[in-house]
């Protein structure tokens, strides 16, 4: 019987360049690719992944690549969400899956399963003028990965934080609100983008399971950057999963 690892990692907007008190890539490399190896995943999950830029080319996960340098997962098959119509990744927070089995199929989803729902906002200033659709801002990575003989559903989805949605006209600065019930009303509205999120994950599920009941799936659904690790035994053409939290 073989045994398969997984974990996940909310890497925290990982990037080459430091914010103005942050620490560098050198000082998050030192801190965290310790525990990249300590786990040895064989596929990994990432979420807040940011990209960069050299001329000339796509935007890519260099930063990731040069974390995974020396581990495991050093040169290993990497999927992302990418803008649409384009081979760049976005310029912040990408979900990225990263493994040395192959990679089979993967799909990026926003709004695929469930429509955006329409909603008027009350404490826009100017006044709103009708109702707005209310999109999901981060996409879902569904990647499938051939483990053996079984094909396992990878579903990786930051959901939206709690932080409340800007209102038009309703905001001091970065985080100081003009009126309570506007956010009160932005918080609502980020509600309703994470519940989006998470029917879509729920409905994606389903799909996979009319096409196939013995689908091996595992999906990682966080709001907070708190690992996660799963463990698969594969015997026959079957996966046993047990995973830990902590």
């Amino acid at each position: 019987m073989s045994t398969v690892r997984m974990a996940t990692f909310n890497l925290e907007n990982f990037d080459e360049t430091a914010g103005p008190n942050g620490p560098t890539l050198v000082d998050r490399i030192e801190l965290m690719r310790p525990q990249i190896e300590r786990l040895g995943a064989d596929i990994a999950c990432f979420q807040e992944v940011n990209g960069q830029e050299r001329p000339g080319q796509p935007r890519s996960l260099l930063a990731l690549q040069e974390l995974l340098q020396g581990t495991n997962l050093d040169g290993a098959n990497l999927v992302s969400t990418k803008v649409q119509g384009s081979d760049d990744v976005f310029d912040e927070r990408n979900l990225v899956v990263g493994t040395s089995f192959p990679i089979v199929g993967s799909e990026q989803l926003s709004n695929k399963f469930v429509k955006a729902p329409k909603y008027q906002l009350l404490t826009a200033i100017p006044e709103a003028q009708g109702p707005m659709d209310i999109k999901v801002e981060r996409p879902i990575l569904h990647v499938t990965v051939q483990v053996g003989a079984v094909t396992l559903h990878l579903i990786n989805v930051h959901l939206k934080s709690k932080l409340p949605t800007d209102i038009p006209g309703q905001k001091l600065d970065r985080f100081t609100w003009r009126t309570s019930e506007a956010w009160a009303e932005g918080s609502f509205i980020s509600s309703m983008k994470r519940m989006s999120q998470a029917l879509e994950v729920r409905r994606l599920i389903d799909q996979i399971l009319d096409a196939d009941q013995d689908a091996a799936s595992w999906s990682r659904v966080t709001s907070t950057p708190r690992p996660t690790r799963c463990r698969c035994s594969e015997s026959g053409d079957k996966l046993r999963t047990q995973g830990t939290r902590r």
